[in-house]
């Protein structure tokens, strides 16, 4: 089969071997007020399907609004005659402003959008067992600090490269691609181990600081401050490049694991579950404050001294 979300905001499913449209279902029916809608134009929809071998074909339609879009689930049914209609599961609101991309499963949606301070916003929800339409937050990773603050008994070259080379800050695409351009399109072997890509980060801008010095005497004070400068000016250029990798492209949901994946511009991230310190931890304080204690312990003291703990964290942290 052929689905297809077209302009005039209908769902059509044709059959590629007998080549006839077997529904057409307009989806302006299930959209609280679709008067404006109706005479625009269905370019911001979109459609996603999945299949659960007990349950049959799930679809998911998003119908995009200028102020509020809505997620549509339905169940596909085949009818008599070879025909199919739609049972309608469930309407789903929200106001994010722009939908990058969504995948769905016999039981949740996951979405990915830009808000607007264009930054990415991944949200979940079960649309079986949530009347009340509430979306769940992913915690996404961030980009590394802007700037590195320096204390004056700390070593620039030191401190950079022990921010550049933490385990899961940069990637190497972007140290490699930042070095090429530092190094002012020198030919370089790139595909190098951490370590030895550690040492060409060194020698690049070690050697790009000897280079710039014209006088034979510098103050410790001076020499520190120049070192500074373009231990910076590296850093600035790998941040650079590691937010032009990390623009996220699609979402990816594998159909047999269950696993979620961003494919972004230079990379795969994979989402994993959170334990509950981890996600209270990680909360924004509106919903920390909101949490259900029921949903940490039943026992109401337990829950209470979980939430004390973890705001004495968040002090320290």
């Amino acid at each position: 089969f052929i689905f297809a979300l077209c302009q005039d905001h209908k769902l059509r499913m044709w059959s590629y071997k007998d080549q006839m449209c077997l529904m057409a279902a307009d989806m302006l029916e299930y959209v609280p007020t679709f008067k404006d809608l109706r005479l625009a134009a269905g370019t911001g929809h979109k459609l996603r399907l999945a299949y659960s071998p007990s349950m049959g074909l799930y679809i998911g339609v998003y119908m995009h609004a200028p102020k509020q879009g809505q997620f549509c689930i339905f169940q596909l049914v085949s009818t008599e005659n070879n025909r199919y209609s739609l049972d309608h599961i469930s309407s789903l609101f929200t106001s994010q402003e722009t939908l990058i991309d969504f995948a769905i499963t016999s039981t949740d949606v996951w979405a990915m959008w830009h808000d607007a301070e264009n930054q990415t916003v991944v949200k979940y929800i079960n649309y079986e067992h949530n009347a009340a339409g509430q979306w769940n937050s992913v915690f996404m990773h961030s980009l590394p600090e802007e700037e590195i603050i320096l204390r004056d008994d700390q070593d620039p070259r030191e401190m950079y490269l022990q921010n550049l080379f933490t385990p899961g800050r940069f990637i190497k695409a972007a140290l490699c691609k930042a070095l090429q351009i530092f190094c002012r399109g020198t030919e370089r072997n790139l595909d190098l181990s951490w370590s030895d890509l550690k040492k060409e980060v060194t020698l690049a801008v070690e050697s790009e600081l000897q280079g710039s010095v014209t006088e034979y005497e510098f103050s410790q004070e001076e020499f520190r401050n120049l070192q500074q400068e373009f231990w910076c000016k590296f850093y600035a250029c790998c941040l650079q490049y590691q937010e032009a990798l990390s623009h996220p492209l699609a979402l990816h949901l594998n159909p047999h694991t269950n696993m979620v994946c961003l494919l972004k511009k230079g990379y795969l991230s994979f989402l994993v579950p959170s334990s509950l310190v981890d996600h209270l931890y990680l909360l924004p304080d509106e919903n920390l404050l909101a949490e259900d204690e029921a949903a940490i312990s039943d026992d109401v003291d337990v829950a209470r001294d979980v939430m004390c703990l973890i705001k004495c964290l968040r002090l320290i942290g």
